[in-house]
């Protein structure tokens, strides 16, 4: 216990010593110094509390002493009280107009450590008030902006580079063009780098944006990238490019019209043209040049008119491409007027489904330029489809009639004169099964309805068969619809006949319709003939 009383004794003897010290360094303070000497002693150690209270009592008593409302207002600076800070300031300033470069230092000071350390928030708090009271300030503050700037510029930080520029304009609008000259001697050194064309077009963008005074310079640099790097450049790139360099260098436009022309070209007489790259570099040409639509609608026609005697290599899809490209930029009337030209324009329409208006214009072609190469072509739609069995290379699929399932099959179709016979296969599983159709349609009360056997030709026209399903041992099912019965494993042929398809179809879906419940529909889809570019 004893042990215990003297360390206690110890404790508090140590306590009393520091607190002793404390006290008399704090009250040294004051032995022989000025008021103005103890509080800045006070801000040193980072007691800007006692130090406010020292400045605050002091000011009472000398209340036109600027230095006190000076040290008082660096207090409050140090502590983040602005408005305080600014109070005391503006009355030191009040007595002392020569305190105004003092103050801008304070706040310059301030806002350069809160800037290396990385605090821009406080930074751009403290920087507008130290030019506010010292505008010979503006260049050192603006430096500090414009070094970020250029090392931001150097580590390819784009974003960071245009808020820093921002503010170092702000401040000293001379930083603007030095900063557009160190982005553009940056671009210089990464222009043959293309994996780093985008950070050319970027930094071009951010520079001009700060000062437009170098962008033929800009323009000429985005012109080079396009030149010696167009093999390794998607064409989107490419004319992103382009429009930009023209932008910013009207001086190019020809120069950057030939490069999307030559490429065009390149592309149209390649064995397998790009036709999507094609349409963007001929739009892009014409973007730059606005008078030269002729020209390149002639091109294009020029390159697909080679073409079209062999629709099966051209494709449907490039051959829209190429001559919608063609009605886009337009040609002459003479070639409008040509047998060519007018195959071209059917088989356009052909291909989008708008079939009537085809071939009203191949039959009109047919009549005009006949013992032609198009009037061949044009007669090869119009033809009607070969007379005889076509057999049908199908696979067999199972379908879940009304009772039990049937594998069904199509076999053959027999073309006629003035109709259509479909003959199909259907087989019963390993139970009885039941097939139910229509073999007409039936309209009655109350909007009730079933429909017979159809086919759908790809001209659109809906044409039904004449008796329905012919074969198989049949029995009405109700007073609208048959039924044809299966033994299992049975297997029995049936066939349907239609009105002929209309003029240049080429295939048909036929189709057993569902019938309210009792069966679901089933359908087949039929080529019977060769389409233009197949």
């Amino acid at each position: 216990m004893q042990k215990i009383i003297s360390l206690g004794k110890r404790i508090s003897t140590v306590n009393i010593l520091a607190f002793t010290f404390l006290l008399l360094v704090l009250v040294g303070v004051g032995f022989g110094k000025s008021p103005e000497k103890n509080a800045m002693e006070l801000m040193e150690l980072g007691m800007y509390e006692q130090a406010k209270v020292l400045l605050t009592n002091e000011i009472i008593k000398e209340p036109k002493n600027s230095e006190l409302h000076f040290l008082l207002g660096k207090c409050f600076l140090a502590t983040d009280n602005i408005a305080k800070a600014q109070e005391s300031f503006d009355r030191a300033t009040l007595l002392d107009p020569k305190k105004g470069r003092l103050i801008g230092k304070a706040y310059f000071n301030e806002g350069k450590d809160s800037f290396q350390k990385g605090n821009m928030w406080r930074a751009n708090q403290f920087f507008p008030f130290s030019v506010k009271y010292d505008p010979s300030l503006k260049s050192e503050v603006a430096a500090i902006f414009y070094n970020t700037a250029i090392t931001n510029i150097n580590n390819d930080n784009i974003s960071g580079a245009e808020t820093a520029s921002k503010m170092a304009i702000s401040y000293d609008s001379k930083t603007a063009q030095k900063i557009s000259s160190a982005a553009l001697a940056r671009a210089k050194t990464i222009v043959t780098l293309i994996e780093k064309r985008h950070l050319v077009l970027s930094l071009g963008k951010f520079a001009n944006t700060v000062d437009i005074s170098y962008a033929p310079k800009w323009g000429n640099l985005l012109y080079q990238i396009i030149t010696d790097g167009h093999q390794q450049l998607k064409a989107q790139e490419l004319t992103e490019l382009g429009y930009q360099a023209f932008q910013w260098n009207t001086e190019l436009k020809d120069k950057i019209f030939i490069v999307y022309l030559n490429l065009a070209k390149k592309l149209l007489q390649s064995k397998e043209p790009d036709v999507a790259s094609i349409a963007i570099f001929l739009r892009a040409a014409n973007v730059v040049d606005k008078a030269s639509s002729d020209q390149i609608g002639l091109l294009v026609w020029n390159e697909l008119s080679k073409y079209l005697s062999d629709l099966k290599s051209l494709r449907q899809d490039r051959f829209l491409t190429l001559f919608n490209l063609c009605e886009e930029f337009g040609v002459s009337a003479e070639i409008k007027q040509s047998s060519l030209y007018e195959l071209a324009y059917g088989l356009k329409l052909y291909a989008e489904g708008s079939r009537e208006r085809s071939l009203s214009i191949l039959k009109s072609l047919v009549g005009k330029f006949p013992n032609t190469t198009e009037s061949a072509m044009a007669s090869k739609v119009l033809s009607p489809l070969p007379i005889g069995k076509k057999e049908m290379d199908s696979k067999p699929f199972r379908f879940e009639g009304r009772q039990g399932a049937i594998n069904i099959q199509l076999l053959y179709v027999d073309v006629g004169q003035d109709s259509i016979q479909i003959t199909y296969s259907v087989r019963a599983g390993d139970d009885e099964a039941i097939l139910l159709y229509a073999p007409k349609t039936w309209e009655e009360r109350f909007a009730i309805s079933v429909e017979g056997l159809y086919i759908l030709d790809d001209n659109g026209e809906k044409l039904y068969s004449t008796h329905g399903f012919i074969g198989g041992r049949q029995s009405q099912f109700n007073k609208k619809v048959k039924q044809i019965e299966l033994n299992p494993g049975e297997e029995v042929i049936i066939s349907a006949k239609f009105p002929m398809i209309s003029e240049g179809a080429t295939s048909l879906k036929f189709v057993s319709p569902g019938l309210n419940g009792w069966q679901s529909e089933w359908w087949s889809g039929i080529k019977l003939k060769d389409r233009p570019f197949d």
